[in-house]
């Protein structure tokens, strides 16, 4: 998503008492450092080719994606977090909101955790989203599960079974691209 503010918020809009709440010192500064530096780099001509793109209700600012990660590591390091709680609530709180790529975000916040990855979290952002039918959502799932195979091969192999037909094949397929035997058994369906 290039240079969406958290929230799908627009750059005018206050941010409401949830948001608030999510959003408190100390991390605070962190999240004002990332949206200052989001409305320094707006590209109005790439805003609108973004927003078409992604068809969605959520503004798009137009910054290029390794932009938004530079400037976002660049904060992070200036304003350390001192509360993960903060990042718990907002994924699962927005696990299922009605913006698909707000849920997309949810489930490929841990991409790159590898061994590190919140278990428990990746269940709960994955499992509101198995029947939509959104191609983002079902190839994100797939990604962020085909990714974390490579840490835990054994875990993904026992959501994937676990969760059969409710796994869309594209999920499913992305999941265990890189596991040895393929898919797992019993784990068909539609979709």
């Amino acid at each position: 998503m290039d240079g969406l503010l958290p929230h799908g918020e627009t750059l005018d809009k206050a941010p409401s008492d949830t948001e608030d709440r999510a959003t408190e010192t100390p991390n605070r500064e962190l999240v004002d450092t990332v949206r200052a530096a989001l409305r320094e780099r707006t590209e109005p001509e790439r805003a609108a080719g973004a927003h078409a793109y992604m068809k969605s209700a959520v503004p798009s600012l137009g910054v290029r994606v390794p932009e938004v990660r530079h400037l976002a590591k660049a904060a992070a390091a200036a304003h350390p977090l001192t509360s993960a709680g903060f990042f718990r609530h907002l994924l699962l709180t927005r696990s299922t909101d009605q913006d698909f790529w707000i849920r997309r975000s949810a489930i490929t916040s841990q991409l790159k955790a590898k061994p590190r990855t919140d278990q428990d979290l990746l269940r709960a952002v994955i499992e509101p989203n198995l029947a939509d039918l959104e191609f983002f959502i079902r190839k994100a799932i797939g990604g962020v599960l085909r990714e974390y195979a490579k840490s835990e091969p054994d875990w993904v192999r026992n959501f994937v079974a676990q969760n059969g037909t409710r796994l869309s094949p594209l999920s499913r397929k992305e999941a265990m691209r890189h596991l040895e035997g393929g898919p797992a058994r019993g784990a068909t369906g539609a979709g």
